[in-house]
C-alpha cells in the first residue's frame, strides 16, 4: 500500500476525519478537545503508537517530519493543531523561538499570557474556563494567579 506524502503508515481518511473532529476550530488556534500530556501537549493513540496530537495534524498535512527535527507552535498554545500555526524546527530553534516569545524555556505562558489570566480570574472568570484557552492545567492557572509560581511577571493577581 501507497504512503502518500509520507504520512504515517497508520493514519487513514476515518481516523484523520475522527482527529480533526476532536478539536475545536476559531478564527484563531484550532484547539485539541481530547487527551493530554502532563505538560499540556494533546496527544492520540492508535494502533498502540502514541504521539503528539499537533504532531500527527503535521504529518497528516505536510507529511513526515525529517529526523532531528520537531513540530513547533507559532502561537505558543500546546493544545493547538492548526496546521498553519505549526512550523519545523531544531531543539535550538525551540528555545530561541522561546526567547524571543519573552517565555523562559521551561514557561508554558508568557508574561502578557499571565496577565491576562490574572485579569480573567479577577473578573469571575473560572479557571476551568481559562485553562483550555491557553493549553495549561488547572494547577498552571491557580499557581499563576496566587503567586507560586511566574513571580517575575507584574500585574494583576487575583
Amino acid at each position: 500500500m501507497s504512503n502518500p506524502a509520507g504520512r504515517p503508515p497508520w493514519s487513514s481518511e476515518k481516523f484523520n476525519d475522527a482527529f480533526w473532529s476532536k478539536c475545536e476550530k476559531t478564527v484563531g488556534c484550532w484547539t485539541w478537545q481530547h487527551r493530554t500530556s502532563g505538560s499540556g501537549y494533546g496527544r492520540i493513540k492508535r494502533h498502540r503508537k502514541e504521539m503528539p496530537a499537533h504532531k500527527y495534524a503535521w504529518e497528516i498535512t505536510f507529511g513526515k517530519v525529517p529526523d532531528g527535527l520537531l513540530v513547533l507552535h507559532r502561537c505558543d498554545n500546546p493544545l493547538c493543531i492548526r496546521p498553519d500555526h505549526l512550523f519545523l524546527g531544531t531543539q535550538s530553534d525551540n528555545i530561541t523561538d522561546c526567547a524571543k516569545k519573552g517565555r523562559h524555556p521551561k514557561s508554558k505562558l508568557t508574561a502578557d499570557q499571565v496577565r491576562e489570566i490574572r485579569k480573567l480570574r479577577s473578573e469571575g472568570i473560572f479557571a476551568k474556563d481559562i485553562a483550555p484557552r491557553f493549553g495549561v492545567s488547572l494547577g498552571t492557572i491557580y499557581h499563576a494567579c496566587d503567586g507560586r509560581s511566574y513571580r517575575w511577571v507584574e500585574g494583576e493577581s487575583a
